[in-house]
């Protein structure tokens, strides 16, 4: 006998995915009709946890429209690690609280029914706010939603292939997330900017001005961004670096109430999260772009070091010949560039010449 409420089910699921790949605000439509059919599916099926659920998420999927209104088609961002261990632990312990709930019930798959239920919530939470990490919950979710519906003592085949195209289609929609997220470039990398701010000395002026003449400042096109530590730096509409750029500003002395303990495993999770190290050598010698570069070599980063010239008019430091010989001899991912004048280095890195493969210095 067809459930119509379950055919319904699938149809609007298989257009919200569809559309949530390609990253259209039209998805939540089709989102929120999906979850009223699948409120009375569930409650015809006795899955009291897919009810409340499915009721919740009729909720977020008006809010999703709204947010997603306000939100740039391209500001899709990834959890950090801390978060991954975050959403997790409360996966686990939701998981665990909700079954001694269900299980209670006639709920036929208490322990599936309350890890989908929980899984879910936090894959909706996600998507909401563009996290790429929602398609890595959702393909855990899916495999096991497809189980669920599979099992049932009433099998629901029209939602057990859902799910199993959902699994699918959460592989495809990480990767074009991924793409979208890098500017369309899939192979776009992300690079901890390591060094010395070249800083004006006048602390009359507002920082963003002190900070105008750094190449990260020239880069990003707009000295102003770097006063925040969630910031990224973005060029030519890619995503390639995500970092505490008020580390620096730390060190300068300009935050003196700032937590060297925070600071360092701010700098850490950076450098981990991020595909390259890029280290600018000058006179200004800094004793956490060397640290940093050892956490870059120990994490087998690709690793991009630039020095000034020794015709310049300060030679750079000698622990920095040290640092270089020491990334050579340990990494086998290491370009050497030497520069002049600190526009080269930011019309290199604008043209993508680092990315290719260059012959060392």
């Amino acid at each position: 006998m067809i459930n119509y409420l379950e055919v319904g089910a699938t149809i609007f699921g298989l257009i919200q995915g569809v559309l949530v790949m390609f990253n259209k605000r039209s998805n939540w439509i089709a989102y929120s009709i999906q979850m009223i059919l699948m409120i009375l599916f569930s409650l015809s099926m006795h899955l009291y946890g897919d009810v409340t659920n499915s009721a919740i998420y009729l909720v977020l999927g008006i809010i999703g429209f709204i947010i997603w209104n306000k939100k740039d088609e391209r500001d899709i961002k990834e959890c950090s690690t801390k978060e991954r261990i975050i959403y997790s632990s409360i996966i686990a312990i939701s998981t665990c609280a909700l079954f001694l709930v269900l299980n209670k019930t006639d709920d036929p798959l208490p322990l599936l029914d309350a890890f989908t239920t929980t899984s879910s919530f936090i894959a909706t939470y996600y998507m909401m706010t563009k996290k790429i990490d929602t398609w890595i919950i959702w393909f855990i979710n899916d495999i096991f939603y497809a189980i669920e519906y599979f099992i049932l003592p009433e099998q629901a085949l029209s939602l057990f292939f859902l799910n199993v195209v959902w699994t699918i289609m959460a592989v495809v929609s990480y990767m074009n997330w991924k793409k979208i997220m890098n500017g369309g470039k899939l192979d776009m990398k992300r690079i901890y900017f390591a060094g010395k701010f070249k800083i004006d000395k006048n602390k009359n002026k507002p920082l963003s001005k002190r900070l105008e003449q750094d190449f990260r400042a020239k880069l990003l096109e707009n000295s102003e961004k770097l006063t925040y530590a969630d910031d990224n730096l973005k060029l030519n509409n890619g995503h390639i670096y995500n970092g505490p750029f008020y580390c620096e500003q730390a060190s300068n002395g300009d935050f003196t109430s700032t937590d060297c303990n925070v600071v360092l495993n701010a700098e850490h999770e950076a450098v981990k999260n991020s595909d390259v190290y890029f280290a600018l050598f000058d006179q200004k010698f800094s004793v956490g772009t060397i640290v940093e570069l050892d956490w870059a070599i120990e994490m087998d980063k690709e690793i991009i070091i630039f020095y000034e010239e020794e015709e310049s008019e300060y030679d750079i430091k000698s622990e920095y010949w040290f640092a270089i010989a020491n990334a050579i001899s340990k990494s086998k991912k290491v370009k050497v560039f030497k520069f002049k004048d600190i526009n080269e280095v930011v019309n290199i890195i604008k043209e993508g010449v680092i990315f290719n493969e260059v012959q060392r210095v």
